[in-house]
């Protein structure tokens, strides 16, 4: 029976490998909150629940699988820094209903990644490879990438044609700038960069594929995918990817040198063993040469070299989020500032740096960032020392350099066929670690998934091991791996569900009251079921400010999101709230975390300007709202942060009436003005206030009633009867007014265009 269970666990283990890859990389859902991340993570939960209940058999009947679990001991500082940080969350936060509080649940989210993929790597390097497994592993990554390459060329195709052609999404579309869609063609990753990486790091293994027929078809068309995997890269212009091939393909070289066999070997054996680099390599400098060349003489160099180079801007983003985390990991720089809390920290340093006597250098960087929504520190290797410390960052380090020497012993007992495999496994694992110097790839389940699963393979023995311990000593272990195994999936669903509800919560019609009330349900019900995730708990105060008109309980689920979102809009809303029920001293607490970045961050300014109006401090309103027109004027989509973009124009304008500036308090009107109209929109008020200057403080009637029949117009649409009434009553005024006016110099008075309106 044993030796049954053997053989169905070491068949099914690299079926459930590479289908927790390809799910992860090829699966869209666009019903969710993020249709490239939020199905993906789920996907990587629910692939490493099966693969626990599979490495729960295989530790039971496998005496390799055993040997696996000796890679637990490196990463036991990892595991004791991880428990004290979670054990410390549980302290002072917000509770949800029933569970753990929000910032406990944050961190539990972050680890059920991570042991999905610590999984992945068990079960993995527990393999006992032989070479029709190997063949299999590597056809089976050559193969998804060429699946990739082939879409992705559609989608390039497609916009050279003019067309959006983007198969991955079946019939669907996304508009650019929706979910994480930055580019024209970006596969199933839903970006360009996030799709060189994953190319890059299945470039390695592909150029490994070999069938045991000579000269068939098959072998010819083995460098397909090599070719196109390059050629992609190319097109894509990835610092990143161009830099994981080039430190994937060092790796390469090294590792080859150092698997060599040192025992005497034929020259056949040889031979077939140098096969792999030298074709490999030989490919990849061809079609670099003719991929620098195609780009030359479509007059593209420049175009190309343009986006590929290391621009100002590009640069000092880097820099200047590396300077945010090193100044954060001062705080703690043996066990880090904790998971995940650079993003949430970070606008927190900003404000300490820029208020530093080295500020100064860095007002610059600040202003020139596209967005304060940090997301990662774009290194993940950096990012590993700012959260985990120097114990938790040397701790991976001795892991991956540990697994990678592993990997070059195991090379010098491979048979040939397997050896070139296993080389391939280990450069796509480091092609990785340099993409990882330019973005965050070890934060992206498919690029997780595919990292673990290259890293185990890479170590994984290529001869039985003999039994050491009896079977049933080992059966608390797999009990654990179980109950893993059931959190994961549990995890997975609650994930999946809570981004499928509150997605469907977004796109609901609201009309009625009954739809405004389950769009609500299926917000709150998403919170419920994942409380770590800091957009849910926005959308969700959202709701209840703007629809439910509920401003405190609004204000309670800000602040439990404020411990788990790195949004800014948490806390500007937090403000705006306490503001609209006349709690200036709430509002206030809540802004001033961000208080620091005032002269950059739309929003601040916009709160402060209305605290200082209500304690009549009109000049000092007045330096706010400038300010924070400033800072709209370079944010890229002010809306998305500040809470009523046309609405400063508005109150910037009624602060300059009060200083007697009325020519410059005109302008502001006109762009309220502007912004209602482009928002499909129009209030009457800034109408209506620009007829009143031009009627009382310029005396230019013809202006003012051309604004006040502006704002009737408006009012007739879109405003109340209240509104209507109001504007007429300055009609009136105006056309008595001009009488007044004919009278005492005994002009004859035509009729006054629109006063037959009024007077009805």
């Amino acid at each position: 029976m044993w030796l049954r269970i053997q053989r169905w666990v070491s068949f099914l283990s690299p079926l459930f490998l590479m289908a927790s890859v390809g799910v992860t990389l090829f699966t869209v859902d666009l019903h969710t909150l993020q249709p490239f991340r939020d199905v993906k993570e789920s996907l990587l939960l629910y692939g490493g629940a099966l693969c626990a209940l599979l490495l729960s058999l295989s530790l039971i009947v496998s005496p390799a699988a055993r040997r696996s679990l000796f890679w637990l001991i490196p990463l036991l500082p990892i595991f004791a820094i991880g428990g004290w940080r979670w054990f410390e969350s549980t302290g002072g936060s917000f509770h949800s209903a029933g569970g753990f509080g929000a910032e406990s649940s944050f961190i539990l989210r972050i680890y059920s990644f991570g042991g999905a993929a610590l999984v992945l790597f068990l079960l993995a390097a527990s393999l006992n490879l032989d070479v029709r497994k190997a063949r299999f592993l590597t056809f089976s990554l050559g193969l998804f990438a060429l699946v990739q390459c082939l879409g992705v060329s559609v989608e390039i195709l497609g916009h050279w044609l003019g067309h959006e052609w983007h198969p991955f999404l079946g019939s669907a579309s996304i508009q650019p700038g929706g979910g994480e869609l930055k580019t024209t063609y970006f596969g199933s990753l839903g970006n360009t960069n996030f799709l060189a990486g994953i190319l890059a790091m299945l470039f390695f293994p592909s150029i490994a594929i070999r069938f045991p027929r000579r000269g068939s078809l098959l072998n010819g068309l083995r460098w397909l995918a090599p070719v196109l995997i390059l050629a992609i890269i190319l097109a894509c212009s990835s610092k990143g990817a161009l830099l994981g091939l080039l430190i994937g393909g060092g790796v390469y070289l090294i590792a080859n040198r150092l698997g060599q066999s040192t025992s005497k070997a034929s020259d056949e054996k040889k031979e077939t063993g140098s096969g792999f680099r030298h074709r490999g390599l030989a490919l990849a400098i061809l079609i670099v040469v003719v991929g620098l060349g195609v780009f030359i003489l479509e007059g593209r160099r420049r175009d190309w070299g343009s986006t590929l180079a290391l621009r100002g801007e590009s640069v000092s983003k880097r820099l200047f989020l590396a300077y945010t985390g090193l100044h954060s990991l001062s705080d703690s720089p043996w066990i880090g500032i904790g998971p995940g809390r650079f993003r949430l920290d970070f606008l927190d340093s900003v404000g300490d740096i820029l208020q530093s006597p080295e500020g100064m250098a860095f007002r610059s960087r600040v202003q020139n960032l596209k967005s304060f929504k940090p997301v990662h520190l774009h290194n993940d290797p950096l990012e590993m020392l700012v959260e985990w410390g120097a114990v938790g960052y040397a701790t991976i380090l001795v892991f991956v350099i540990s697994a990678g020497w592993v990997g070059v012993l195991r090379m010098r007992g491979d048979p040939p066929e397997l050896r070139g495999r296993r080389l391939g496994w280990i450069g796509g694992f480091f092609a990785g670690v340099g993409y990882s110097l330019f973005e965050f790839p070890f934060h992206l389940a498919p690029h997780l998934t595919l990292a673990a699963i290259l890293l185990g393979l890479s170590v994984a023995p290529a001869w039985p091991f003999p039994r050491t311990v009896k079977r049933w000593s080992i059966v608390p272990l797999a009990l654990v791996l179980i109950a893993l195994s059931i959190g994961l999936l549990i995890q997975s669903n609650r994930l999946f569900l809570a981004a499928r509800l509150a997605q469907a919560a977004w796109d609901s019609p609201k009309s009625s009251k009954a739809e405004v009330n389950r769009a609500y349900d299926q917000v709150n019900r998403a919170n419920l079921l994942d409380p770590g995730n800091g957009e849910i708990g926005l959308l969700l105060g959202q709701f209840q400010w703007r629809i439910q008109q509920r401003p405190s309980d609004a204000i309670q689920t800000l602040r439990q999101a404020a411990q788990i979102s790195d949004d800014p809009l948490v806390s500007i809303l937090q403000g705006q709230i306490a503001l609209d029920e006349s709690r200036t001293q709430d509002a206030l607490r809540a802004i001033a975390p961000l208080e620091g970045i005032a002269d950059y961050l739309p929003g601040i300014g916009y709160i402060q300007g209305q605290i200082a109006q209500s304690l009549g401090n009109t000049e000092q309103a007045a330096e706010a709202y400038l300010r924070d027109i400033r800072a709209t004027s370079r944010f890229p989509n002010p809306e998305q942060i500040s809470p009523d973009p046309p609405g400063l124009y508005l109150k910037y304008g009624s602060v300059l009436e009060d200083l007697g500036q009325y020519l410059e308090a005109t302008w502001q009107y006109e762009k309220f003005n502007e912004l209602t109209t482009e928002r499909g929109s129009s209030i009457p008020i800034g109408y209506l206030r620009l007829g009143r200057i031009y009627r009382d403080r310029f005396s230019d009637y013809e202006s003012a009633r051309l604004y006040f029949e502006k704002a009737l117009e408006s009012a007739e649409k879109h405003a109340s009867a209240v509104d209507i009434r109001m504007v007429k009553e300055e009609i009136r005024a105006l056309n008595q007014l001009v009488r007044q006016v004919r009278e005492q110099f005994n002009l004859e008075a035509p009729p006054a265009p629109g006063s037959s309106s009024a007077e009805k």
